[in-house]
């Protein structure tokens, strides 16, 4: 069927929208590296689809894993 197309699409949302209130102009994550930046947004995406009982790990781990190479990076994104 659709779902995994469809859950993937409303995963790139959240993701999309985390970046627009996470990282516009105006905001306190505006002037992070770029690493950061997506593995924060992923973070936000992943955590609103386990919220709606959609398991996005396979998909957001290794997005996140490609991004965040430094593992300070990493968990101070997703603090």
């Amino acid at each position: 069927g659709d779902e995994p197309d469809n859950a993937l699409k409303l995963k790139t949302l959240y993701h999309e929208y985390a970046h627009s209130q996470l990282h516009g102009l105006k905001s306190a994550f505006k002037d992070r590296p770029r690493a950061y930046q997506e593995t924060q947004a992923e973070a936000v995406a992943y955590v609103a689809m386990q919220n709606i009982g959609v398991d996005t790990s396979n998909y957001s781990l290794g997005y996140v894993a490609t991004w965040a190479k430094d593992k300070a990076v990493i968990h101070s994104a997703l603090s």
